[in-house]
């Protein structure tokens, strides 16, 4: 999917931002296709953006650089929430972050780039949650959700379904029932 499909998406993309035209429509896709859906599931990462300081030659470069970029930032941003979990732990997170960016999931689909951002912002959801059952605001909760909804409302539908029972888990978790 990722040669016939993403690819010539990207690079219509690309062709729009570096010489102007209509993100609603596209005359360059089959015969003529609506661009508003596709670059709501397939585009819509502010990290696509990017794909204006590459020529279209590259544009398959470009998606395998994101591709690690986002594995990276996904292994960073878990090995962060974990590091404001357990102050105490020095390799813990390093380790732990690793793993979570080269999990199954991640192997098995990194060649979906729409479905990387969602997985990148999990943590943070999770840390807006339990920001959100110690009492503190959840204005970092909404925006992580909205930014995961935003790239992706595929997975960022899922992820709405995991905070649901992550905050059910959590607060039951926090009321001390005998």
């Amino acid at each position: 999917d990722m040669y016939h499909q993403y690819a010539p998406f990207m690079n219509e993309f690309m062709e729009k931002l570096k010489h102007g035209g209509s993100l609603l429509y596209s005359w360059n896709i089959g015969m003529g296709s609506n661009f508003a859906p596709l670059y709501a599931y397939y585009l819509a990462s502010p990290l696509n953006l990017l794909i204006t300081i590459v020529s279209s030659k590259h544009v398959m470069d470009f998606m395998a650089y994101l591709i690690l970029l986002k594995i990276a930032l996904t292994g960073g941003i878990f090995g962060w929430y974990l590091s404001r979990r357990g102050k105490d732990r020095d390799y813990f997170p390093i380790a732990f972050g690793s793993m979570y960016a080269l999990s199954a999931f991640m192997i098995g689909y990194y060649f979906n780039l729409m479905w990387l951002d969602s997985i990148m912002v999990l943590p943070l959801v999770m840390l807006g949650i339990e920001k959100i059952v110690a009492g503190k605001k959840g204005r970092f909760y909404a925006l992580a959700l909205c930014y995961a909804l935003y790239c992706n409302y595929y997975i960022g539908y899922m992820l709405c379904l995991f905070a649901c029972l992550y905050f059910c888990v959590l607060w039951i978790g926090a009321k001390k029932f005998s």
